[in-house]
């Protein structure tokens, strides 16, 4: 069994001991830490959660290579992406980006399934954009909570958010624009993040050519056309298919349907 594998069992003996984990059928395996396979959302989010379940042995394993690696430069290195890995930026990232991914992993999961209903999916596509604008209207302060809850358990040292953001090498920012260390994390890291993420999501389904879709929907014959609907076959007629009809097809187009 390799080093991360013995300190992640160790670390599962010890929760037993204390009864923090229950022991039963397909539980407290020894897991492997996720590799980016591909660049699929699912992929991703895989990897970041195996970081969230492996954080604890990765540190352990770093810690050994600190003080027992082969070479001077290994137990550099190690050093490091520890001290890397027991920062507050670290930990805020990986918790941002678990909770973003997770968002959209969901839909990943959704699009890639052949036997999926288009419009189940692009309901899924409305849904998950609601769910990152809710992220970024309210879920700071949640997220804050739990890197600071995260932090505490593990003594990783929780920064001042009061004091003046210093960027770069301890350069502080132009005194005509101070900035606090609440207002850089929230605003030029989260905010940020999550509105790349939402114009991402915004370029990759636009809302006209959802609303495209949806609309000729209710022209597809399954089940002896039972999506057949009136009202958004005049929608679409006369938001995307204006030009094709006379303004009199126009009107005469609801009682020709009303026929069908």
């Amino acid at each position: 069994m390799d080093q991360l594998g013995v300190a992640r069992a160790a670390r599962i003996a010890a929760l037993i001991a204390i009864d923090e984990l229950e022991i039963g059928r397909d539980q407290n395996q020894i897991g492997t830490l996720k590799r980016l396979g591909t660049t699929r959302w699912r992929s991703h989010f895989s990897s970041i959660y195996s970081l969230f379940t492996e954080y604890e042995d990765i540190c352990s394993v770093l810690i050994d290579v600190i003080n027992y690696g082969n070479t001077s430069t290994q137990r550099s290195e190690a050093d490091k992406v520890y001290d890397f890995m027991a920062s507050f930026d670290f930990v805020l990232v990986m918790h941002m980006m678990r909770d973003i991914l997770g968002f959209a992993q969901v839909l990943s999961q959704a699009l890639q399934c052949k036997s999926q209903d288009i419009l189940n999916a692009l309901k899924l596509v409305s849904v998950t954009k609601d769910r990152f604008q809710s992220y970024r209207d309210n879920g700071w302060n949640e997220l804050f909570t739990n890197v600071k809850t995260f932090c505490d358990a593990r003594n990783i040292e929780m920064l001042n958010m009061n004091v003046i953001y210093k960027a770069g090498r301890e350069r502080i920012r132009k005194q005509n624009d101070p900035i606090t260390m609440e207002h850089h994390y929230r605003i030029d890291v989260f905010l940020a993040t999550v509105d790349s993420q939402i114009l991402e999501m915004k370029n990759r389904f636009k809302e006209d050519v959802i609303e495209l879709i949806i609309l000729s929907s209710a022209l597809h014959p399954k089940d002896n056309f039972q999506a057949f609907n009136i009202e958004q076959i005049c929608q679409l007629a006369n938001k995307f298919y204006s030009a094709d009809f006379t303004d009199q097809e126009k009107l005469h187009l609801r009682t020709q349907l009303e026929l069908f």
